[in-house]
Parts: C-alpha cells; structure tokens; sequence
C-alpha cells in the first residue's frame, strides 16, 4: 500500500484554505465596491431632497414671494425653479434667493411673471376692459413683431424657431447652438413692446456632430 506523507496533506490543505479564502476576499471586494457605489448615489439623491427644501424654505422667508405657488427641485446642485410669481421683481428675488443656499451651483428660474402684476406695474389697462378679441388680436400681433425681429437678427436669422404669444407670454421653441444663443434670443422677444415674459423652456440646445 502507498502512503503519502503527512507533510505533503498539509500542503494540499493549506492550499486550498488560501484559494478558498481569495474567492472570500474577491467576492467582498466586489461587494464592498458596490455597496459604496449604492451609498454614494443614496447620499446625492439624499443631498439633492435636502438641497430642494432648504431652497424652499429660504423662499418662504422672501416678503415678494412668501405666498407663490413655487416648486423647487434640484440636481447636483443644479436647482430648478418652476412656478407663477406676482411680478417680474418676485421672480428676480426668487433667484437671488435660491442663489444664496449654500450648496446651489446655478439656478435654472423657469418661474412665469403673472399678467396682472405686470399690467400694474407698467400702468397698462386693466383686463376687465379688454375683450378676448383685443386681447387676440394684441397677440397676434406681438407675435408678429418676435418673428420679425428673430428673422432681423444674426444669431437667430435662419433658425426654426416657432413663436407664440398668449395673454402677453411669448413661447418659443427650437433648436439654437448654444446657451449663449438661447438667452439671446429670449432677450430679443422680451423687449418687444407689449410683451410681459418669455417662456423659452422649449429652447434647446442644439446637438452637436
């Protein structure tokens, strides 16, 4: 009968405790890796629902804006600001507000100055005067006018941007190069006589191949 010594059937064995115990080590390695990469998306969505209601509750505290219809989200540390405000001071304040979190990288004020406040504020006619047809045929014309002065312009001269007009709101949508042009663009409609505010979420940036 053959016998193996006795030092040999340690070795064996010590092998294989220490190939058992690298799968161990591999599989908690790869465990751990996950868990912290879970944590970390856990912590900035955490962040981000914190970011959001410190924002909101910083709002609540601005005279102009305290009883607005606002809603705040945020994304890494991006904060969206959506929503109607009295006037186009209550939107500039609600910016500067949102901006002075800390936390907040930039503010993206998506918020509608309302018609009424503006009317007010500017000393124009009173809504109860005006039918639904001047009121119409004000937009249309306002409307006319954005084109116009979009097809004038260099930076938007033979862009497909579609213009809107409701109740004195301007919206636009398209497809421009930049952020640069974008704002551009919402500064052209903006000064156009009769207009109260622009709504320019549908403009895009444009992909670039």
């Amino acid at each position: 009968m053959n016998s193996i010594p006795f030092s040999k059937n340690l070795v064996g064995v010590g092998v294989a405790i220490a190939l058992a115990a690298g799968s161990i080590a591999c599989s908690d390695g790869t465990s751990t890796t996950e868990s912290r990469d879970q944590s970390s998306d856990v912590r900035t969505m955490n962040g981000d629902s914190a970011l959001s209601s410190v924002v909101q509750a910083r709002l609540a505290r601005e005279a102009l804006i305290e009883s607005a219809d606002i809603q705040v989200t945020s994304a890494n540390g991006v904060v969206t600001l959506r929503g109607a405000v009295d006037s186009a001071d209550a939107k500039s304040a609600a910016e500067s507000a949102a901006n002075s979190v800390e936390g907040v990288s930039r503010v993206d004020n998506q918020l509608i100055a309302s018609r009424t406040s503006e009317r007010m504020n500017t000393g124009r006619q009173d809504d109860n005067q005006r039918s639904a047809g001047q009121q119409a045929a004000s937009d249309a014309l306002i409307t006319t006018k954005v084109k116009s002065m979009l097809l004038a312009d260099s930076v938007s001269q033979g862009m497909d941007i579609s213009v809107e007009t409701r109740d004195g709101i301007v919206s636009l949508e398209g497809s421009l190069d930049n952020q640069d042009d974008i704002e551009h663009v919402s500064d052209i409609a903006r000064d156009v006589e009769g207009v109260l505010d622009v709504d320019a979420v549908r403009l895009t940036v444009a992909r670039q191949y």
